[in-house]
Order: structure tokens, then sequence, then C-alpha cells
């Protein structure tokens, strides 16, 4: 009984496990690692298409550092979208910055192989939602 118990317990666990990393679709932006993580995992596993969704207050002219450095690593390797267009965005001068400080870090190096559209509200600047494309070569 106790082999049958320690059996059960260590099959939950693996099913825990291997649901936790399956690649997302959808990541709730959180300035948390866990983010990286989960976009990370989806990017390394070649989703198509990746969408964040923007929970609370965030808008183009603060973007945390956590999101900057996605950003900034799309900016240099690919093409970053804003919708809807405007004829200026100086507040995001800051991505390319960011870069420099990004390029050392390995777990951004999945952002390389996507494009990646902000999607903000053209009054406030609030972002709703960035979605990273996979790019096609």
């Amino acid at each position: 009984m106790k082999y049958l118990l320690t059996l059960l317990w260590a099959l939950t666990l693996t099913a825990c496990a291997s649901e936790s990393a399956k690649p997302l679709q959808n990541v709730n932006f959180m300035d948390l690692e866990v983010f990286d993580n989960n976009l990370e995992r989806s990017m390394d596993a070649g989703t198509e298409d990746i969408t964040v969704k923007v929970m609370g207050d965030l808008t183009i002219n603060r973007i945390p550092e956590r999101l900057g450095k996605w950003l900034s690593v799309v900016s240099e390797n690919g093409q970053l979208d804003y919708e809807p267009k405007t004829k200026s965005l100086e507040a995001l001068a800051f991505l390319p910055a960011l870069y420099d400080f990004v390029k050392e870090k390995l777990k951004y190096h999945s952002a390389t192989e996507y494009d990646a559209t902000v999607f903000y509200q053209q009054g406030t600047g609030k972002i709703d939602q960035i979605v990273f494309r996979k790019k096609h070569k």
C-alpha cells in the first residue's frame, strides 16, 4: 500500500510538472520572473503567436524594465510595431539602450525569432496587449 501511494504521488507530481511546462499562446504580464519563464518557454517551443495580456495600468510611456527587455530584443532583431499608428513615439527611444543590458542575458535570446505589435489606446497610451509573432524565414 505504501508503494502504491508513493507511485500515485509521483505520477501526480509528474502530471502537474508537465502541464505547467507547456508553451502558452496567452501569457498574462506580471512584473515577475514567472512571466519571463512563460514567455521564454513559449518562444523556445516556436509558438506562432503569443499574446501578452496586460493587467493593470501600463502605458507606452511607462513600460516596466522586464517587458522593455523583451521588446528591446525584438526591436534590435526584427520588427516592433505599435497600434494605433502614431507619428511620434519619442518615449520609446529608451528601447535600444535597454538592448545593451539585455544582450548579455541568454534568457531573451528566443525573442530574436519574433516580431511584436504593442496595442495601446491612442488617447491615454494605456497598453491593452502585446502580440509576439514568430518570424518565418
